[in-house]
């Protein structure tokens, strides 16, 4: 904002001590992105302490220091104290915040005599600033030409459901309840909530839904009065907590999640007139927390956390992150996480995209049908692909060749789609067809056909699968609640098994397969034999078992490590019996052949 420090102090005349470290806290959650907010008792003398948590993870402490005289300067004194609160909790990031000034020599004593603490401060005319600078902070604190604290409403859309089942589920909370700092707290029920705010949404099945005109059932919940932006934590918090305390729900098998949407201004008076009108937003993303037992945690946590027998690689290049996974160090054996869902043309536009590319390429391929006895006519001109169809007939399918490089646009694709050779050998294989009264089918046709017995080529509703990487770095494009029964836990164990020029190999491994047609559940495993590589010849496990749905990946992984070690110890007795040298290699097969340090020795 132009203008004179000085002149802009006018604007911290609406602003008093109990106020003024809410403000802080508001300007340290919107402008500086800090998280887990928590604002101390203070000592009675105009200052307070924030406890917050950085962009990078870091624990910051900021001490508020109120003055009425916004002209007063703040000095050494006082600025020494938070490096005393830094050093008592062990903390290195610290914020001065006064309504005031800080004097030039209190800043250089400040900046030069603390080099081993990351130290800033905010003075009162930085805040005006920040406050009217920022449109949600200028909303809730400023109004009159003053910062105060406005007498606002927000409301905070959430809703409620049982899993594993994937239904609605039900709770009558308190009309009205009282949070801290004044705050009045009513929720609505049975409210019809636009799918914009939970976004993204894991729709519910259809038949296990309340016809909401595409809407989504759920709860408002409306606080007013000392409304701050941190208030919506307190919220949330409420909530959660109503749930996790009454003893009358039980968590035997389910889990309940609780996914809240973004926060708005409402407006006046709500109504059906103004319920698809655009609202004042705030910069909150949608997050779901997961109730069960006698507590709550993040989706997220709920999804990813594991516990410290598993680690991830010491070291792994960026080219390597498809081979990315936990390791335990003390079995030697990988274990990946992998989720399921939906493809959503507005989360995973590239894989919508690439699903029209295949129908571009198919649309100029070419499919006959033929029985069992005519493959003989194409031997000049072998097909790509050939699919079973009844018993006495084929499907042939000659899929025209994908070029390197093409047009990010499909319609570019699909006019430059060529290719000379394709386009001369498909006439040659049609004037076959015709002289032979073979039916050639449309794409469309084929893809049906083949999707009888395998993959479905372009499914009605298409899956797209998460890797750990992705769950990573593109959690918040998961639809949610996520749904507990589309993980996958797999875990995988590589075994040195023979060299190349090993004379007996082909009857060694023929031997193995039959000590492992006695394994149990064997629908849950998976053996390759790795003989590409340059000297060894490696036996890969993968081992994806089932779990439970209502727990989270932590406590499966308690029950699941005891498994999946219990089932590569068996296996490797196996191993040992027919192969004199074998023995377990995960760690170094990852190192030799994938480039990918799990443990450094």
């Amino acid at each position: 904002m132009p203008g004179r420090p000085k002149d802009k102090l006018k604007y911290l005349n609406g602003l008093n001590e109990k106020d003024f470290p809410f403000l802080i806290a508001d300007i340290l959650s919107v402008h500086f992105n800090h998280s887990n907010i928590k604002i101390m008792d203070g000592t009675g003398d105009g200052k307070r302490d924030i406890f917050s948590v950085d962009q990078r993870g870091n624990n910051v402490i900021t001490q508020c220091k109120f003055h009425y005289d916004f002209n007063k300067t703040s000095g050494s004194s006082e600025t020494d104290e938070i490096v005393i609160a830094l050093n008592k909790f062990g903390h290195n990031h610290g914020f001065f915040c006064t309504s005031g000034k800080l004097s030039p020599q209190s800043k250089r004593e400040y900046s030069d005599n603390y080099k081993n603490f990351n130290l800033n401060w905010i003075e009162g005319h930085e805040m005006v600033d920040i406050v009217l600078e920022n449109p949600t902070l200028r909303r809730i604190w400023f109004e009159n030409e003053k910062i105060h604290l406005i007498d606002n409403r927000i409301s905070i859309p959430f809703i409620l459901r049982k899993l594993p089942e994937g239904v609605l589920f039900e709770y009558n909370f308190p009309e009205s309840l009282a949070l801290q700092n004044g705050v009045h707290l009513k929720i609505k029920q049975k409210e019809l909530i636009n799918p914009r705010q939970l976004y993204p949404l894991n729709h519910l099945d259809i038949r296990k839904s309340i016809n909401a005109f595409g809407n989504a059932i759920g709860y408002c919940a409306t606080i007013e009065k000392n409304v701050n932006f941190n208030s919506i934590n307190d919220v949330k918090e409420e909530i959660l907590n109503a749930l996790v305390n009454d003893t009358n729900i039980q968590f035997e098998d389910s889990y309940v999640s609780v996914r809240f949407g973004i926060p708005y201004f409402p407006e006046q008076e709500e109504s059906y007139r103004n319920f698809k009108a655009e609202k004042f937003n705030l910069p909150v993303n949608s997050e779901t927390y997961v109730v069960y037992k006698d507590t709550f945690i993040d989706e997220y946590d709920f999804l990813i956390d594991v516990n410290e027998d598993w680690k991830l690689p010491d070291r792994i290049h960026m080219s390597q992150l498809d081979n990315l996974c936990y390791y335990n160090r003390e079995q030697d054996f990988v274990f990946y996480l992998e989720y399921t869902c939906e493809v959503n043309k507005d989360l995973h536009p590239h894989i919508v995209r690439q699903i029209e590319i295949e129908k571009v390429i198919w649309s100029k391929s070419l499919f006959i049908i033929v029985n069992n006895n005519s493959d003989e006519l194409f031997t000049n001109y072998p097909p790509s692909e050939s699919y079973k169809y009844t018993d006495n007939y084929k499907l042939l399918c000659w899929i025209h060749p994908t070029p390197m490089i093409y047009p990010a646009d499909v319609i570019e694709f699909e006019n430059s789609l060529k290719d000379d050779n394709f386009e001369s050998s498909k006439t040659l294989i049609i004037n076959v067809a015709h002289h032979n009264n073979l039916e050639i089918i449309d794409w469309q046709k084929a893809s049906k056909i083949i999707a009888i017995d395998n993959d479905d080529p372009f499914p009605l509703n298409p899956k797209t699968t998460y890797r750990l990487v992705d769950i990573f770095e593109e959690f918040s494009t998961i639809p949610s609640p996520i749904n507990p029964e589309s993980r996958s836990f797999i875990f995988e164990c590589v075994f040195f098994v023979s060299e190349h020029n090993d004379q007996l190999l082909k009857e060694r491994i023929d031997s193995l397969g039959e000590l492992f047609d006695e394994i149990g559940n064997v629908d849950y495993y998976n053996f390759t034999i790795d003989n590409q590589t340059t000297n060894s010849i490696f036996l890969r496990v993968v081992y994806n078992p089932a779990y439970k749905l209502h727990l989270s990946t932590l406590e499966n992984l308690k029950i699941l490590s005891k498994d999946a070690q219990q089932s590569f110890d068996n296996i490797e007795r196996k191993v040992k019996k027919i192969f004199p040298k074998g023995n377990r290699y995960t760690n170094n097969y990852w190192f030799e052949e994938l480039g990918v340090f799990l443990k450094r020795d």
